[in-house]
């Protein structure tokens, strides 16, 4: 096994859910959001930490995925996507700002991680037949989905799960030896 790959299962297999527990350490990750760990307990260097090595997975591990099937992606659009992400982890909650201020960072990171979703929506009806982690990374979407829906708002659990899942389905959609081409 290569040395990439051991940085990669590292990153992505241990290190991404180690920071994926603390907040069950600072929060009720049943009903507050990973936001309110870095604007109202004072950690935001833990948020945007989340937030980068989150989106870098998403990022990187994806373009990997979808350079070896020859998928016709937008490598641009993939990378504005990624960048979002992060981005609305730095955009703090101000209650005396705006409304539209308020929810920014909210609906910057709904956009972008539904244009995400969307992206690998896209790949699964381009390749049709998928291998065994590319049906589980669709599965982790839908469960992803349903964890937003059980409260019916954005909590910490339904950002972890994401995060910690989909990156850990990607390193071994990533790197396993299977991938059919797609033809554009």
């Amino acid at each position: 096994m290569s040395i990439k790959r051991w940085i990669y299962l590292f990153i992505f297999c241990v290190f991404n859910p180690l920071i994926n527990l603390l907040p069950f350490c600072w929060i009720d990750v049943f009903y507050d959001n990973l936001s309110y760990i870095g604007n109202t307990l004072g950690h935001p260097v833990y948020l945007i930490l989340w937030a980068c090595i989150s989106a870098f997975g998403f990022y990187d591990l994806s373009l990997r995925c979808w350079q070896k099937t020859l998928f016709p992606f937008k490598k641009r659009l993939h990378h504005i996507i990624c960048i979002s992400m992060v981005l609305s982890c730095m955009i703090p909650y101000v209650p005396q700002s705006s409304v539209w201020i308020q929810d920014l960072h909210v609906w910057l990171a709904i956009l972008s991680v539904g244009a995400f979703v969307l992206e690998w929506l896209t790949y699964f009806g381009w390749k049709k037949d998928l291998v065994f982690w590319e049906k589980v990374l669709l599965t982790s979407f839908a469960f992803s989905f349903l964890c937003l829906c059980i409260p019916g708002h954005i909590t910490a659990s339904t950002e972890i799960s994401f995060s910690a899942f989909v990156n850990l389905i990607l390193v071994n959609v990533a790197f396993s030896k299977r991938h059919a081409t797609i033809e554009p």
